[in-house]
Protein backbone atom coordinates (compact mmCIF):
# COMPACT_ATOMS: atom_id res chain seq x y z
CA UNK A 1 0.00 0.00 0.00
CA UNK A 2 1.37 3.29 -1.13
CA UNK A 3 1.39 5.89 1.47
CA UNK A 4 2.39 9.76 0.85
CA UNK A 5 4.56 10.44 4.00
CA UNK A 6 3.33 7.86 6.84
CA UNK A 7 5.43 7.13 9.26
CA UNK A 8 5.96 10.69 8.31
CA UNK A 9 8.19 13.03 7.45
CA UNK A 10 8.57 16.43 8.48
CA UNK A 11 11.74 18.99 7.64
CA UNK A 12 13.98 21.16 9.43
CA UNK A 13 15.60 23.17 7.17
CA UNK A 14 19.26 25.05 8.13
CA UNK A 15 20.65 27.65 5.51
CA UNK A 16 23.91 28.19 6.86
CA UNK A 17 26.90 29.25 4.73
CA UNK A 18 29.78 27.70 6.28
CA UNK A 19 29.36 23.67 5.73
CA UNK A 20 30.97 22.50 8.74
CA UNK A 21 28.63 24.19 10.86
CA UNK A 22 25.76 23.08 8.83
CA UNK A 23 26.83 19.81 9.17
CA UNK A 24 27.54 20.08 13.11
CA UNK A 25 23.88 21.48 13.52
CA UNK A 26 22.09 18.90 11.48
CA UNK A 27 24.39 15.77 13.67
CA UNK A 28 22.95 17.55 17.11
CA UNK A 29 19.63 18.33 15.79
CA UNK A 30 19.03 14.19 14.71
CA UNK A 31 20.20 13.69 17.70
CA UNK A 32 17.24 15.34 19.69
CA UNK A 33 14.82 14.41 16.86
CA UNK A 34 15.33 11.00 17.05
CA UNK A 35 13.00 9.47 19.20
CA UNK A 36 10.23 11.44 17.30
CA UNK A 37 6.73 9.71 16.51
CA UNK A 38 7.73 10.70 12.70
CA UNK A 39 10.39 10.57 10.89
CA UNK A 40 12.18 14.18 10.61
CA UNK A 41 15.10 14.90 7.85
CA UNK A 42 17.05 17.45 8.47
CA UNK A 43 18.41 19.34 5.73
CA UNK A 44 21.23 21.79 4.98
CA UNK A 45 20.46 23.93 2.16
CA UNK A 46 23.38 23.27 -0.70
CA UNK A 47 22.54 26.29 -2.81
CA UNK A 48 21.49 29.11 -0.40
CA UNK A 49 21.03 32.07 -3.63
CA UNK A 50 18.35 29.65 -4.45
CA UNK A 51 17.01 28.85 -1.12
CA UNK A 52 13.16 29.50 -2.07
CA UNK A 53 13.86 26.04 -3.92
CA UNK A 54 13.55 24.50 0.02
CA UNK A 55 10.62 26.19 1.44
CA UNK A 56 7.19 23.87 1.16
CA UNK A 57 4.73 22.69 3.68
CA UNK A 58 7.36 20.30 5.34
CA UNK A 59 8.80 22.80 6.84
CA UNK A 60 8.84 22.65 10.56
CA UNK A 61 11.20 25.52 11.25
CA UNK A 62 14.17 27.34 10.22
CA UNK A 63 17.63 27.56 11.32
CA UNK A 64 19.32 30.83 9.58
CA UNK A 65 22.88 32.13 9.36
CA UNK A 66 22.60 35.86 9.38
CA UNK A 67 25.95 36.69 8.44
CA UNK A 68 26.44 35.20 4.94
CA UNK A 69 26.48 36.40 1.23
CA UNK A 70 22.38 36.73 1.00
CA UNK A 71 21.69 37.95 4.18
CA UNK A 72 20.03 35.86 6.80
CA UNK A 73 17.61 39.09 7.52
CA UNK A 74 16.71 39.84 4.10
CA UNK A 75 15.62 36.16 3.38
CA UNK A 76 13.83 36.28 6.82
CA UNK A 77 11.87 39.66 5.01
CA UNK A 78 10.77 37.29 2.13
CA UNK A 79 9.66 34.52 3.69
CA UNK A 80 7.55 36.27 6.34
CA UNK A 81 4.14 35.48 5.23
CA UNK A 82 5.09 32.03 4.77
CA UNK A 83 5.31 32.44 8.67
CA UNK A 84 7.62 29.61 9.61
CA UNK A 85 9.32 29.89 12.88
CA UNK A 86 12.62 31.06 12.53
CA UNK A 87 15.87 30.53 14.42
CA UNK A 88 18.61 32.53 13.89
CA UNK A 89 22.54 31.18 14.40
CA UNK A 90 25.76 34.01 14.39
CA UNK A 91 28.62 34.31 15.89
CA UNK A 92 27.33 37.77 16.86
CA UNK A 93 25.93 38.12 20.09
CA UNK A 94 25.03 41.74 19.47
CA UNK A 95 22.68 41.14 16.47
CA UNK A 96 20.37 39.57 18.79
CA UNK A 97 18.49 43.28 19.47
CA UNK A 98 18.27 43.27 15.43
CA UNK A 99 17.00 39.50 15.16
CA UNK A 100 14.25 40.72 17.41
CA UNK A 101 12.58 43.12 14.66
CA UNK A 102 11.56 39.43 12.55
CA UNK A 103 10.40 37.74 15.62
CA UNK A 104 12.06 34.77 15.38
CA UNK A 105 11.05 32.02 17.75
CA UNK A 106 15.02 32.20 19.27
CA UNK A 107 18.83 33.19 18.31
CA UNK A 108 21.44 30.75 19.03
CA UNK A 109 25.06 31.86 19.68
CA UNK A 110 27.24 29.51 17.50
CA UNK A 111 30.36 29.62 20.75
CA UNK A 112 27.48 28.49 22.82
CA UNK A 113 25.64 25.82 20.60
CA UNK A 114 25.20 22.97 22.51
CA UNK A 115 24.12 25.16 25.42
CA UNK A 116 21.71 26.94 23.32
CA UNK A 117 20.25 24.42 21.73
CA UNK A 118 18.96 22.40 25.13
CA UNK A 119 16.91 25.43 25.76
CA UNK A 120 15.01 24.75 22.85
CA UNK A 121 14.87 21.10 22.73
CA UNK A 122 11.39 20.93 24.50
CA UNK A 123 9.80 23.28 22.19
CA UNK A 124 11.29 21.56 19.18
CA UNK A 125 9.94 18.02 20.40
CA UNK A 126 6.33 19.65 20.91
CA UNK A 127 6.36 21.08 17.84
CA UNK A 128 7.67 17.54 15.77
CA UNK A 129 4.77 15.85 18.02
CA UNK A 130 2.26 18.17 17.13
CA UNK A 131 2.55 18.08 13.66
CA UNK A 132 1.39 14.99 12.88
CA UNK A 133 -2.05 12.87 13.44
CA UNK A 134 -2.36 9.56 14.42
CA UNK A 135 -4.72 7.17 13.55
CA UNK A 136 -5.31 3.11 13.84
CA UNK A 137 -5.39 1.33 10.85
CA UNK A 138 -5.67 -2.84 10.70
CA UNK A 139 -4.09 -2.88 13.79
CA UNK A 140 -1.50 -0.42 12.79
CA UNK A 141 -0.96 2.77 14.38
CA UNK A 142 -0.22 5.51 11.76
CA UNK A 143 1.15 8.68 11.74
CA UNK A 144 0.67 11.35 9.13
CA UNK A 145 1.67 14.83 8.73
CA UNK A 146 -1.21 16.86 9.21
CA UNK A 147 0.24 18.61 5.84
CA UNK A 148 0.26 15.80 4.07
CA UNK A 149 -4.14 15.53 4.56
CA UNK A 150 -5.94 17.54 1.40
CA UNK A 151 -9.34 17.42 3.57
CA UNK A 152 -11.60 15.83 5.97
CA UNK A 153 -15.01 14.78 4.90
CA UNK A 154 -17.99 13.48 7.80
CA UNK A 155 -19.60 10.95 6.92
CA UNK A 156 -22.35 10.17 9.43
CA UNK A 157 -20.57 8.41 12.76
CA UNK A 158 -17.17 8.90 10.61
CA UNK A 159 -14.59 11.04 9.04
CA UNK A 160 -12.93 10.22 6.02
CA UNK A 161 -9.35 11.90 6.02
CA UNK A 162 -8.08 12.24 2.51
CA UNK A 163 -4.53 12.20 1.33
CA UNK A 164 -2.77 12.23 -2.27
CA UNK A 165 -2.59 8.42 -2.37
CA UNK A 166 -5.03 7.34 0.35
CA UNK A 167 -7.98 7.73 2.15
CA UNK A 168 -8.78 6.83 5.92
CA UNK A 169 -11.84 6.14 7.45
CA UNK A 170 -12.05 6.60 11.62
CA UNK A 171 -14.70 7.07 13.88
CA UNK A 172 -15.00 10.38 15.06
CA UNK A 173 -16.54 13.78 14.48
CA UNK A 174 -15.61 16.34 12.62
CA UNK A 175 -15.81 18.54 15.59
CA UNK A 176 -12.82 16.70 17.12
CA UNK A 177 -10.65 18.08 14.27
CA UNK A 178 -11.86 21.86 14.98
CA UNK A 179 -11.10 22.01 18.05
CA UNK A 180 -7.63 20.34 17.61
CA UNK A 181 -4.81 23.02 17.40
CA UNK A 182 -2.92 21.33 14.54
CA UNK A 183 -5.73 21.53 12.37
CA UNK A 184 -5.83 25.35 12.49
CA UNK A 185 -5.18 25.54 8.96
CA UNK A 186 -8.57 24.23 7.95
CA UNK A 187 -11.10 26.18 6.30
CA UNK A 188 -14.69 24.88 6.73
CA UNK A 189 -16.16 25.96 3.07
CA UNK A 190 -19.63 23.63 3.76
CA UNK A 191 -20.65 21.31 6.10
CA UNK A 192 -19.43 18.11 6.89
CA UNK A 193 -15.93 19.21 5.07
CA UNK A 194 -12.70 20.96 6.53
CA UNK A 195 -10.25 21.69 3.83
CA UNK A 196 -6.45 22.01 4.17
CA UNK A 197 -5.37 25.60 3.33
CA UNK A 198 -2.00 24.36 1.67
CA UNK A 199 -3.97 21.71 -0.33
CA UNK A 200 -6.05 24.42 -2.25
CA UNK A 201 -4.46 24.34 -5.83
CA UNK A 202 -7.54 27.09 -6.88
CA UNK A 203 -10.43 29.15 -5.74
CA UNK A 204 -13.10 30.04 -8.21
CA UNK A 205 -15.95 32.33 -6.29
CA UNK A 206 -17.69 28.83 -4.60
CA UNK A 207 -15.40 26.40 -5.82
CA UNK A 208 -12.49 25.41 -4.07
CA UNK A 209 -9.78 22.95 -6.49
CA UNK A 210 -7.78 20.83 -4.72
CA UNK A 211 -4.49 19.53 -5.31
CA UNK A 212 -5.89 16.04 -6.10
CA UNK A 213 -8.41 17.61 -8.84
CA UNK A 214 -11.15 17.19 -6.66
CA UNK A 215 -14.02 20.20 -6.64
CA UNK A 216 -15.68 21.29 -3.19
CA UNK A 217 -18.29 23.73 -3.29
CA UNK A 218 -18.55 26.40 -0.52
CA UNK A 219 -22.45 26.63 0.82
CA UNK A 220 -23.61 30.17 -0.04
CA UNK A 221 -24.25 30.53 4.06
CA UNK A 222 -20.29 30.06 4.51
CA UNK A 223 -19.69 32.11 1.32
CA UNK A 224 -18.38 35.30 3.53
CA UNK A 225 -16.94 33.40 6.84
CA UNK A 226 -14.90 31.24 4.41
CA UNK A 227 -13.04 33.90 2.50
CA UNK A 228 -12.14 36.16 5.45
CA UNK A 229 -10.49 32.71 7.06
CA UNK A 230 -8.87 31.76 3.95
CA UNK A 231 -7.35 35.88 3.00
CA UNK A 232 -6.57 35.67 7.11
CA UNK A 233 -4.29 33.09 5.85
CA UNK A 234 -2.76 34.16 2.57
CA UNK A 235 -1.60 37.51 4.39
CA UNK A 236 -4.61 39.94 3.32
CA UNK A 237 -7.90 41.44 3.86
CA UNK A 238 -11.14 39.99 2.51
CA UNK A 239 -13.15 42.72 0.38
CA UNK A 240 -16.82 41.84 0.07
CA UNK A 241 -17.79 39.36 -3.54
Amino acid sequence: MNYDRVNDESTILIIDDQPEFAQLLKTKLLKITKSAPCKVSIVPADNIKNYQEYLDSTILTLFLDIEMPVSGFEIAKNITKLNIPLIFISNHDILVFDALLYQPFYFIRKKYLDDDLAKITGWLTHKITNSTYQLTENSTTIAINTNDILYIQSNGNYVEIYTQSHVYTERKTLQTFISDERFKQFLMPARGYLVNYHSIAQVNKDVLLINNGVQIFISKKRLKTFYEAYYQLLGGEFNEL
